[in-house]
């Protein structure tokens, strides 16, 4: 079967990925031909197609098929590529299956099985062991693999998932140790890159620091190479809430944010639009009062959410209420109401946030040709 732009259903998804486990485990490539393929099964896109799931007995009769192929020890980043494809898609929790092939094999000893495991935890609110994973990942890549370029990406990943847990001290300390390392700008990824730099401007605002200016401008610069209209649009995002958090940013915030709106409800899944309100209920707040929550909820229901998602919207708004803390300012309680509405998100209605754009190279240490970069 050759692998076209047409939505898969998930048991051709499957099948098609046991061809390339069987092709990893035996260390051969057909080059350009399988990197291609790889790439098509990590369309960035695939949440968007909703396929179909066989059952749990359909599915491990597949991957059985596959077992003593994929049980060889060359075959673990087939196995990472895998998971990442099904994660793309958002069906993390067959992910996980597929990569361990039901339970049958221990979990992978490689970077790339950790890397893909990590973001796996991380898109399922694993956000502790997400973290432990992308360490690890970041040390094979650097000592065992020596793969500057992936220790790289994987550490970008990490201030990412720093910033997004709220710890901006780490995820600015992460990124100075990035451009302090040998091969700084190198990125393979200009998207990851641009995500990091941004992330970092806001985490530097929102520790009172001036640097952030620098970082801002290295996430436009790189964001310019980004094609693809929903990472730009995402892009877009991170830059006008990074600028918003400045001081007197507020106003033009609101201006960019507010623009946002009507791609991000025709190109975003429902998740993502309702962290975009909050970020315009934030921006609306003064700065010495809560945030409304009561206004929040009626910023939200505008966004004609999903049943599924109107119950995991109010689970995360109940979850922060219950808490019940000071915040110092209402970015501080932005920034937890963030957090409350992923995890519930994430639990609730896992296809409601989009799966970060990350795809496994194939062949090792290729470029695989993603959508997204020009």
């Amino acid at each position: 079967m050759s692998v076209e732009t047409k939505p898969l259903n998930l048991q051709e998804l499957v099948d098609e990925l046991g061809r390339l486990l069987v092709i990893g485990s035996f260390g051969c490539n057909g080059g350009g031909a399988d990197a291609a393929r790889a790439a098509a099964l990590q369309d960035v896109n695939g949440w968007r197609d909703k396929p179909a799931s066989p059952t749990r007995t359909t599915l491990r009769a597949s991957v059985g098929q596959i077992l003593f192929q994929a049980a060889q020890p060359s075959a673990e980043r087939a196995r990472a590529l895998a998971g990442n494809a099904l994660r793309l898609r958002a069906r993390s929790h067959y992910a996980r299956e597929v990569m361990s092939l039901a339970g049958i094999l221990p979990p992978g000893l490689s970077a790339e099985y950790c890397r893909s495991l990590a973001l796996i935890c991380w898109e399922q609110q694993g956000l502790t062991a997400a973290v432990a994973l992308l360490e690890r990942a970041a040390r094979l890549f650097r000592d065992v693999e020596h793969l500057p370029a992936e220790v790289r990406a994987t550490q970008q990943l990490r201030v990412v998932l720093h910033a997004e847990m709220g710890d901006f001290a780490e995820a600015v300390k992460l990124a100075q140790e990035i451009d302090a390392a040998p091969g700084h700008g190198t990125d393979r990824l200009p998207w990851l890159r641009a995500r990091a730099a941004l992330n970092v401007a806001f985490c530097h605002s929102a520790l009172g620091k001036e640097e952030d200016c620098a970082a801002f401008e290295l996430g436009l610069q790189a964001a310019e190479s980004v094609t693809e209209e929903a990472e730009r649009l995402y892009l877009s995002w991170l830059a006008a809430r990074a600028w918003a958090r400045r001081p007197n940013g507020r106003r033009v915030g609101v201006s960019k944010l507010g623009k946002l709106l009507e791609p991000a409800a025709r190109l975003w899944p429902e998740g993502d639009v309702c962290l975009l309100l909050l970020d315009l209920c934030v921006c609306r707040t003064p700065g010495r009062q809560e945030l409304d929550l009561h206004r929040l909820e009626k910023e939200l229901r505008s966004a004609a959410l999903s049943p599924a998602g109107a119950a995991a919207a109010a689970r995360g708004l109940a979850f922060l209420r219950s808490q019940g803390f000071p915040y110092p300012g209402v970015w501080d309680m932005g920034a937890e109401a963030a957090r409350c509405l992923r995890a519930a998100f994430r639990v609730i209605e896992p296809g409601a946030m989009r799966p970060i754009p990350f795809q496994v190279p194939w062949p090792v240490g290729a470029e695989v040709p993603v959508p997204m970069e020009a």
